[in-house]
């Protein structure tokens, strides 16, 4: 895959991934980890060759039966400006509170959550976080996706460049 030019990108490339084996792609900037996430999740097709998961085409599948199979945890997180809880339980709408704090508990943003307080004096899973997560750090708006993405309990879980937590 090469973004349409002739050169650069990702050239012969082979990768299996067993169930529940780990996997970390290094490299400098620059050198395709992330359109790798980006092949993976179908936000481009590949030029050449294909994507099998679990030995499936990723391409005949629809692209919503593809994203509720990953989890995925970036360096620029989604946040709204809803409940701590709401946001947690966005990968997850059906979970019980009991889940949303476990889920929390192992990404180990359970006690800032607990101590969150915002404007209106609503506190803890209740506080609302600030549009795009504003009033929290990097690492701790990366932990609520770690959170959520625990609770989706996808079969395939991407973390791109999700270093501050």
């Amino acid at each position: 895959f090469a973004y349409g030019r002739q050169t650069g990108g990702i050239d012969q490339i082979s990768l299996t991934i067993k169930p529940g084996e780990k996997l970390g792609i290094v490299g400098a900037s620059g050198a395709g980890k992330s359109t790798l996430v980006a092949l993976l999740l179908r936000l481009y097709e590949p030029e050449q060759g294909k994507i099998l998961i679990d030995g499936v085409d990723s391409s005949t599948v629809t692209q919503e039966s593809l994203r509720r199979n990953i989890g995925m945890v970036t360096q620029e997180t989604a946040m709204f400006n809803r409940s701590a809880r709401d946001n947690i339980l966005y990968g997850r709408p059906d979970a019980t509170e009991a889940e949303v704090i476990a889920a929390a508990q192992r990404a180990e943003a359970h006690e800032f959550i607990q101590e969150l307080e915002d404007h209106k004096g609503r506190r803890g899973y209740d506080a609302h976080l600030g549009e795009r997560g504003v009033k929290l750090s990097g690492g701790q708006r990366q932990r609520i996706a770690l959170a959520r993405a625990i609770l989706k309990d996808a079969p395939i879980l991407v973390l791109d460049e999700a270093t501050s937590a």
